[in-house]
């Protein structure tokens, strides 16, 4: 089956990166993939939100839906991991295995592909390491200040592949920036 539900705990502690926002309700989602029921939990001035995680062709996915917000919120919304190497490439296996186009879908993300950011690691030498990629600067800055945090000799910097610079200036965070 190329659509499988999973244990929430495959999620852990990962932010999502969104792709889309698929044409069914989750109840229309369940029937239609026989996933079981999404879980259900309360969010602070949100509401209710439905909520599962899948194996789609390999690639795990979040999907979510909030049925008693705005127009759109009962859509299931399809997320990737913010560490995605690429999410062009997460889409198109999406809608693959689910057999759809994307004419069928609400909205989608507007900057798929390539992750664009990308943490560095400089050491005592100089030399410079790449420790992970995002779809997101937000995150990618977050994950550097807690690797500062540490307190370690090590510099970290979150690089801007859209810029691609050969190495990144020194910003007032005490990281490098771009």
């Amino acid at each position: 089956m190329s659509v499988q539900r999973i244990a929430a705990e495959c999620w852990n502690r990962i932010e999502p990166f969104w792709l889309c926002v698929l044409p069914w309700t989750c109840e229309e989602f369940e029937r239609r993939w026989d996933i079981g029921s999404f879980d259900e939990c309360e969010e602070d001035g949100l509401g209710l939100r439905r909520v599962a995680v899948l194996r789609i062709g390999g690639t795990i996915y979040l999907v979510d839906a909030y049925p008693n917000g705005s127009p759109g919120a009962e859509r299931v919304h399809l997320s990737v991991a913010d560490t995605s190497h690429d999410s062009r490439r997460d889409f198109d296996n999406a809608l693959a295995h689910l057999c759809l186009d994307q004419s069928e879908l609400l909205a989608i993300q507007p900057e798929l592909g390539p992750a664009r950011w990308w943490l560095w690691r400089v050491d005592d030498h100089g030399n410079e390491f790449e420790m992970a990629r995002f779809q997101s600067r937000g995150y990618a800055e977050w994950v550097r200040t807690k690797y500062a945090a540490k307190g370690h000799k090590q510099l970290y910097y979150v690089r801007d592949t859209a810029i691609a610079p050969e190495r990144g200036v020194l910003g007032e965070a005490g990281g490098y920036d771009r």
